[in-house]
């Protein structure tokens, strides 16, 4: 984190914790521009600053910082049983994240033949273009809003019409670093900006 502050500030304080108002001590720091934290904890986090001229400390500002560096708990995938007369495929799908929320699904058939994103909400179903009779393999990867992604691979078979099978045969998780964080000021003052610095 670093920040920029008033000219005239003489000493620095600040913490990191769970608590949304703290204050930090009034043991400065000296002039400080930035600190590095790491092994932050998943969840919610809060950084406190504040800044003494010659005079006093002034006012705390609180920033929320929300840590998220796991995939989303789950995607499910499950093909609906019917066919369309011109050999569309439907996939109910739906996926959970509880530290950032679902940011957009995307889909391809057969290595890209065919590519879809969805964006509207964790769950809902997809239909894709009309395909050939024979075995088909349908990718999805759910993202979440800190970039973190699931995967699954699921084969299936258009037999022209007929009742369809499936088979999930392949799941994989990217996560991504701890530094990619989702942060939004709860407070701020004339003097303190916070920016978030992604090394």
């Amino acid at each position: 984190l670093r920040w920029a502050f008033n000219r005239n500030a003489t000493e620095t304080s600040f913490l990191m914790d769970k608590a949304s108002n703290t204050n930090p001590d009034t043991q400065g720091e000296g002039i400080m521009f930035s600190v590095n934290y790491t092994n932050i904890d998943e969840g919610i986090n809060y950084f406190h600053a504040r800044l003494r001229n010659n005079n006093s400390w002034g006012p705390t500002g609180h920033f929320r910082l929300r840590i998220d560096t796991k995939p989303p708990e789950y995607l499910d995938i499950t093909q609906l049983p019917e066919i369309s007369l011109d050999n569309r495929a439907k996939f109910n799908f739906k996926s959970f994240d509880k530290t950032s929320g679902i940011d957009y699904f995307n889909f391809t058939i057969d290595d890209n033949q065919y590519f879809w994103q969805w964006r509207s909400s964790a769950e809902g179903v997809f239909e894709t273009a009309p395909l050939s009779s024979g075995p088909h393999k349908l990718i999805a990867t759910v993202y979440d809003r800190a970039g973190n992604s699931l995967t699954k691979t699921l084969d299936f078979i258009i037999s022209g019409g007929t009742s369809p099978t499936s088979t999930v045969i392949n799941t994989m998780i990217t996560s991504s670093k701890i530094d990619k964080l989702l942060i939004s000021p709860t407070a701020s003052n004339f003097w303190l900006l916070i920016l978030l610095i992604i090394l």
